[in-house]
């Protein structure tokens, strides 16, 4: 390589590394360690222009931060394909017959997300999130006509966490030769692993009760469920967790994936952390009421309390909340944004100033505040194991409670 020249006011020399660097947007403070100085040109020649980079970079996030859509799109099939992989992962610890299981780079030849070895057969996964429980017939054509050209390699697969008619799949693999997992088999295969399936099942946006599981094809199995060791061990970390400021944010973390576990049949969205319109206050987490849903407690609160999301609340406090919290919480609320349900989960309960506040904004503005416990969040996940009855009655008792007993 010949290394560069500029002409200055000494006339044409060299350039040095340190200019060199600063043209590719490196800062003074940056080492140029190399000790061979001729690769050391190369190497920077090379390297990416952190200037354009971080310009391109800032205009991705201007995009996304302006397009609510395409940001939730984005973060949605991001986690679908990072939850996929742990699948994948933990598959390759269960079944002998799978091996080598690769994330592919984005640049990659190939037209696919993943790579296993399952046999002696490769196969190659491609994964698609769409909005919704149908899509478009053509999404699913070109998806398959992207993976058509992996046949002379491997199996192709298509995975898609929506509803595809057992027709459709046929005429992919006819015509195509790419199979398609939906979210009926997705639930099959992600039965073995309960902490997965219940992430997965949590993340839909529209409900799987009237979906029959179904063995996909080409069928891997991983043998017998794993023991539930994530929903067994709960009460112990949960009850681990020191109250106090310093330890909330694991107190939250725990707190959400119980409530996903429990609740994930009925709710989706879980956007943590967000801020009111005038981001004046900030709530710990919202969720989206499914599509579909056919249960008494979600049924009541959409038609009667006007409520489409629910807002979450996490108090990591030593003692009961008071009066205090549910004043907070309740400015979160309010009918315009199909908002005016709140739960807010806290150690040890709320206190009986606070009930007496809960049923008072109950009362003159019909916004519905629920205070659970600890103790409450055990409950729900003994109900949701033994499965004689839906942890969503348990907050049915407690509504049924609140307007019995709410006087004048």
């Amino acid at each position: 390589m010949k290394i560069p020249l500029i002409r200055d006011s000494q006339g044409i020399r060299k350039i040095t590394h340190r200019e060199a660097a600063r043209l590719k947007g490196f800062p003074d403070s940056f080492i140029l360690a190399e000790t061979d100085r001729q690769w050391l040109y190369r190497k920077i020649i090379y390297s990416g222009n952190l200037s354009v980079i971080r310009q391109a970079a800032g205009a991705l996030a201007y995009i996304l931060a302006d397009n609510p859509w395409r940001s939730r799109q984005a973060s949605q099939a991001f986690r679908f394909e990072e939850l996929f992989g742990r699948y994948l992962s933990r598959l390759e610890e269960k079944n002998a017959d799978v091996s080598g299981v690769e994330k592919l780079a984005e640049h990659h030849v190939h037209h696919a997300d993943f790579e296993i070895r399952y046999g002696n057969e490769s196969l190659y996964f491609e994964i698609k999130w769409y909005k919704g429980n149908v899509l478009p017939r053509l999404n699913i054509i070109r998806a398959c006509q992207r993976l058509t050209p992996l046949k002379s390699e491997g199996i192709p697969i298509l995975v898609i966490a929506n509803e595809v008619p057992q027709s459709q799949k046929i005429q992919c693999e006819k015509e195509f030769g790419v199979h398609i997992w939906d979210v009926s088999n997705l639930l099959w295969i992600f039965e073995a692993f309960p902490d997965i399936k219940a992430e997965f099942i949590a993340s839909l946006d529209f409900s799987v009760e009237h979906i029959e599981p179904e063995p996909p094809v080409p069928a891997i199995t991983a043998g017998k469920p794993e023991k539930k060791a994530e929903e067994l061990s709960w009460k112990e970390r949960l009850l681990r967790i020191p109250p106090g400021k310093k330890h909330f944010t694991e107190y939250e973390q725990i707190c959400i994936e119980i409530l996903k576990y429990v609740f994930g049949d009925y709710l989706t969205l879980w956007a943590s952390q967000e801020k009111s319109g005038g981001g004046l206050y900030r709530f710990d987490l919202c969720c989206k009421i499914k599509s579909g849903i056919e249960q008494d407690f979600f049924d009541t609160i959409m038609h009667y309390f006007n409520t489409k999301y629910i807002v979450f609340e996490f108090k990591n406090y030593s003692e009961k909340i008071t009066q205090k919290e549910i004043y907070t919480t309740e400015k979160y609320l309010y009918e315009k944004a199909l908002r005016k349900i709140a739960v807010i989960i806290s150690r040890a309960g709320a206190d009986e100033h606070a009930q007496q506040a809960a049923k008072g904004s109950l009362r003159e503005y019909g916004k519905l505040i629920i205070c659970l416990s600890d103790n409450s969040l055990l409950e729900m996940i003994d109900i949701k194991e033994h499965g004689e009855r839906e942890p969503a009655e348990f907050l049915e008792a407690i509504l049924d409670d609140l307007l019995v007993h709410l006087e004048k």
